[in-house]
């Protein structure tokens, strides 16, 4: 009965017009986006330290937490350091910082974007994934799963890689080639950048839903 609906990404329209009979003209897709004000692209040339590798979630298990922990150790200590933001309790170990306690979009949230050179959410499961949007907006290249809306947020080999789920050969594989290669990372990241600007300004998206609810209120 909706004269308008708006949803997050193509993954939800598709769903809408799929398993739903909405009318795909009906559906609007506009993101959520970041304040880019606040959210800058860090400069990182000057970088001589270790990369480091964040991930952000706060259900450890279902965003891949674990995938990431085990490659780290397999194959990542002493080529990178890991920083992990969540809510589980995940032991620091030599070359993993554990962040507890950091809200969304805050400067102690910031901080750890701007600190870091690769982010990385190896999600089972995401309807959308705002940290990646944020990470692609402080100028990280993104490892992420094609999962739910990640597909509208990750160009693969423009701003990161979009691998399969619960794939850690594919996950190695990423993780790998960007720790290794210092000029891909910060291409990425700043394709990544100029994909935020285009996509997820929060600014201009919030005006487009605005936008769209007017048009809906003189239909």
């Amino acid at each position: 009965m909706a004269k308008r609906i708006v949803v997050w990404s193509s993954w939800v329209k598709d769903s809408l017009v799929a398993d739903y009979g909405v009318r795909a003209e009906r559906v609007k897709v506009i993101p959520p986006g970041v304040d880019l004000r606040v959210w800058p692209a860090w400069p990182r040339n000057g970088r001589q330290t270790l990369p480091r590798v964040l991930f952000v979630g706060g259900d450890f298990e279902r965003k891949g937490g674990q995938l990431l922990l085990n490659w780290f150790r397999e194959h990542g200590r002493g080529r990178c350091e890991l920083d992990l933001v969540t809510r589980a309790a995940v032991a620091p170990e030599p070359g993993v910082r554990v962040h507890r306690g950091i809200a969304g979009n805050t400067p102690e949230a910031r901080r750890v974007f701007a600190e870091a050179d690769i982010f990385t959410l190896p999600s089972l499961g995401e309807c959308f994934g705002i940290a990646s949007v944020e990470a692609m907006a402080a100028g990280l290249p993104v490892i992420t799963t094609s999962v739910g809306g990640s597909p509208d947020i990750v160009l693969p080999g423009e701003t990161g890689f979009l691998i399969r789920p619960n794939d850690p050969y594919e996950l190695a594989h990423a993780l790998d080639t960007l720790v290794s290669d210092r000029s891909l990372r910060l291409r990425q990241g700043a394709a990544g950048r100029a994909r935020a600007e285009r996509l997820f300004d929060g600014v201009a998206n919030a005006r487009a839903v605005v936008q769209t609810v007017q048009e809906a209120a003189t239909v």
